[in-house]
């Protein structure tokens, strides 16, 4: 139990050592126009998103019209997805296409696996 109490102790001497020599600190005072310019500086910022976004769905026939525009992209982005082009779907045309494009030495033989 001593030790303990001695534990205590010497750490209230550490914070009363610590605390006197915050209060030897001298106290910082801002400018008297700070706080208005920061203000001031937020108002700018603040207005400018909110021009911006006015702007864009301020409107609101522009407004509608993204909207539409977004969901037709994503509709024709769907149907276009689960529907693949029919050009050349086969795998084997593919690769022949391209090896007699690039390889027009190599036998046919090997380019259709056989």
């Amino acid at each position: 139990m001593d030790d303990k109490n001695a534990n205590e102790t010497r750490i209230e001497q550490e914070i009363a050592k610590t605390m006197s020599r915050l209060d030897d600190l001298p106290i910082l005072t801002a400018a008297p126009d700070f706080y208005d310019r920061l203000e001031q500086r937020l108002a700018r910022l603040e207005s400018a998103e909110h021009r911006l976004t006015a702007r864009l769905f301020g409107n609101f026939r522009l407004g509608y019209a993204l909207l539409l525009i977004m969901v037709l992209a994503n509709l024709a982005t769907a149907y276009f997805a689960g529907h693949p082009s029919n050009a050349t779907d086969n795998r084997d045309q593919n690769l022949e296409s391209l090896a007699a494009e690039y390889m027009p030495n190599m036998p046919s033989s090997l380019i259709s696996g056989q």
